[in-house]
C-alpha cells in the first residue's frame, strides 16, 4: 500500500524517466545475456570445428590401417600358401626317399 502512495505522489515526468531507467537497465541485462550466449555459441562452434578436424584425421589413419591391414593379409595369404606348396613337395620327396630306402633294404618291391 505504501508503494502505490509512493507513485501517487511522483509527478508524470519523473515517472517517465523512471520507466526509461527500468528499460534500458532491463535492455542491458538482455543484450549481456545475448553476449554471453554469442560467446557460448562461437565456444560450441569452435569445439564442433576441432571435433571435425579429429574425426577426419581419426577417419584418415583407419583407412590407412585397413589398407595396412590389408597388404598384411594378403602378404600372410601368399606366405601360407608358398608354404603349403612346399609342404607338399617335401611330402613328395620324403615319400620318393623312404620308397627308395625301403626297396633298397627289400621291404616293398
Amino acid at each position: 500500500m505504501m508503494l502505490f502512495k509512493i507513485i501517487e505522489n511522483i509527478n508524470p515526468q519523473d515517472m517517465q524517466v523512471l520507466y526509461y531507467a527500468i528499460g534500458t537497465v532491463l535492455i542491458a541485462v538482455l543484450g549481456y545475456f545475448i553476449k554471453d550466449l554469442h560467446n557460448l555459441v562461437k565456444t560450441i562452434n569452435n569445439s564442433v570445428n576441432q571435433l571435425n578436424s579429429s574425426l577426419i584425421l581419426i577417419k584418415n589413419e583407419v583407412k590407412k590401417d585397413s589398407e595396412l591391414m590389408a597388404y598384411k593379409l594378403e602378404i600372410h595369404e601368399r606366405r601360407i600358401k608358398d608354404l603349403e606348396a612346399d609342404a607338399k613337395i617335401n611330402q613328395k620327396e620324403i615319400k620318393s626317399i623312404v620308397d627308395e630306402i625301403l626297396k633298397n633294404h627289400g621291404l616293398i618291391s
